[in-house]
């Protein structure tokens, strides 16, 4: 059975695990409008993956900002619970704001399964992929459906597609879930849809004493190109899950929605996501909110 799952698991999360981390820890960066500049320099977030009731890993979150240029950094891995398959990996991404919307210029992802490796670099002009590195190179795409040229194009790459920001007026929570999003990661292409399930209220971060709107949202993973054809074996069928919620709250001092709870059924039972560690710093480096 840990056999099976790991297999299932090395296919899969180079492409979900890479949307999910990026859904959890980057929407944290970006101004409301290109006129506007956020007034917090550095967010830092922890997290911890529990899989069905263990604690199965521990995700960090770095990000800065300067104008309309934001860097992100991210890192995940495995508790003890995890150590006869442990992983551990990182991505990072840098990029420009404009017109509110968070334009790629590098991707990088790294990660290690086991015993086994792969790094990812991409760079991009607007919204097209224009240079891949991926080391080792993959192996014939036998099985796959045909990644083309065009699979390049009007994409963003995992983590800037899911930069959330907000204006002035906090949107709703069909206005902050309802969203789609084209990413290519290096190896596919696919689309993420995000959709508004409800709203309730939950204890602020940055406000003590205070509640603020929670928007729960689904996410829905749609492969496109890149993906192997035939996944009837694998434990975890990522396509077909339709159980993925995550919950945003907004952070008003930066004008973003930040992802608190996270939840995703799996065959060894739900795989949860819990916020550690919420850290927000001005650009003197003054801490405006801290949630450790």
């Amino acid at each position: 059975m840990p056999m099976i799952f790991a297999n299932s698991f090395r296919h899969h999360c180079q492409t979900a695990i890479a949307a999910i981390l990026a859904i959890l820890l980057v929407p944290t960066l970006s101004p409301a409008n290109a006129e506007e500049e956020a007034n917090v320099g550095k967010i830092q977030m922890a997290y911890q993956l529990n899989l069905a009731g263990f604690r199965f890993a521990r995700i960090y979150m770095n990000s800065e900002i300067q104008g309309d240029d934001y860097t992100v950094a991210l890192t995940a891995k495995s508790s003890s619970f995890a150590k006869l398959y442990p992983f551990h990996g990182s991505t990072n991404s840098t990029g420009s704001m404009f017109q509110g919307e968070a334009h790629a210029v590098t991707y990088s992802l790294a990660y290690e399964i086991g015993d086994r490796a792969r790094q990812t670099e991409l760079a991009f002009v607007g919204t097209d992929v224009t240079e891949i590195d991926i080391q080792p190179p993959p192996g014939p795409p036998v099985g796959r459906e045909p990644l083309l040229p065009e699979h390049t194009e009007n994409v963003s790459d995992p983590v800037s597609a899911f930069i959330l920001p907000f204006g002035d007026d906090e949107p709703d929570g069909p206005q902050a879930c309802n969203r789609e999003h084209e990413i290519f990661d290096g190896r596919h292409r696919f689309q993420i849809t995000m959709n508004f399930i409800r709203t309730f209220s939950h204890p602020s971060t940055e406000r003590p004493g205070e509640m603020v709107p929670v928007h729960v949202c689904s996410l829905k993973y749609t492969p496109v190109a890149g993906h192997r054809i035939n996944r009837s074996s694998d434990m975890f069928d990522w396509a077909n899950n339709d159980g993925v919620e995550f919950w945003l709250m907004p952070i008003y001092v930066a004008r973003v929605f930040v992802p608190i709870y996270g939840t995703i059924p799996t065959p060894l039972g739900d795989a949860v996501f819990l916020t550690n560690a919420l850290v927000i710093k001005d650009f003197e480096q003054e801490t405006v909110a801290n949630s450790q």
